[in-house]
């Protein structure tokens, strides 16, 4: 596999993994390390800035994303800046799906935990929770599983609920994907509001992606949530096409 410190690092052209900085990143065998649990999925785990694709239908936005990813450690560590990335309807894509919002944040994430490597390996200190990612519908499901089946089941389901968000609570820089795509129970949404509300108070950041703009997010999480949301990050509309129906994003 091809080494995403190659570009960072000074014996790349000498290196024969697994050395200590891939094996810091990828683990000894390459199927673990800081790489392999930022649970990406897999259609964005390698995609770079290099690899955003947004330029063409959303310049602005493009240019917000390249400055935050070529600053990203001040960002995240220093000013904790999030950014929530939402969707512009238009006639020909009324929910505003598929314009890149879940690619973008996949690569701030993966350019945020390489830098932070570098970062970590030049200091000599290795932290746990970088950086993780979730789609708020997996945390839903996660969390409606501890009332379903035997109590057994029940007990299994809530230890892997917790241990999710306590990742999502800590994690440096945490990027919630689909966050208000459904509808949630009030005991749900007071699960959100305990995450955000830590995450704003620890001054930990986040990037959220949405359909819907920061206005309309109270109507389903509430307005707590959402005043904390929008304290803790900066705006960025995505316009365009659906590019899923396409294949390209």
């Amino acid at each position: 596999m091809e080494c995403k410190l190659k570009d960072k690092c000074k014996r790349a052209k000498s290196c024969s993994p697994p050395c200590y900085p891939f094996a810091v990143l990828y683990g000894n065998k390459g199927d673990g390390g800081y790489w392999n649990t930022k649970n990406t999925p897999k259609k964005y785990t390698e995609l770079l800035l290099k690899d955003l694709p947004i330029e063409k239908d959303n310049p602005d936005t493009y240019k917000v994303v390249c400055k935050y990813v070529r600053n990203v450690l001040e960002y995240v560590r220093e000013q904790s800046t999030g950014l929530y990335l939402f969707s512009i309807p238009n006639a020909n894509n009324r929910l505003g799906t598929g314009t890149g919002k879940t690619t973008t944040a996949c690569i701030i994430l993966n350019e945020y935990l390489l830098a932070r490597v570098v970062d970590m390996l030049q200091k000599r200190e290795l932290v746990d929770n970088i950086a993780y990612f979730v789609r708020l519908s997996e945390f839903q499901n996660k969390y409606n599983e501890q009332f379903r089946g035997s109590v057994d089941t029940q007990h299994m389901a809530s230890d892997k609920y917790y241990a999710m968000k306590k990742r999502m609570k800590d994690a440096e820089l945490l990027a919630i994907d689909d966050i208000a795509i459904r509808d949630c129970t009030e005991a749900f949404k007071n699960e959100i509001y305990d995450i955000v509300d830590y995450r704003a108070n620890e001054e930990l950041t986040t990037i959220f992606t949405s359909n819907i703009p920061l206005s309309g997010l109270a109507e389903i999480l509430g307005e707590r949530t959402a005043s904390r949301i929008e304290g803790m990050t900066v705006p960025a509309g995505f316009r365009g096409v659906d590019h899923r129906k396409r294949g390209l994003l």
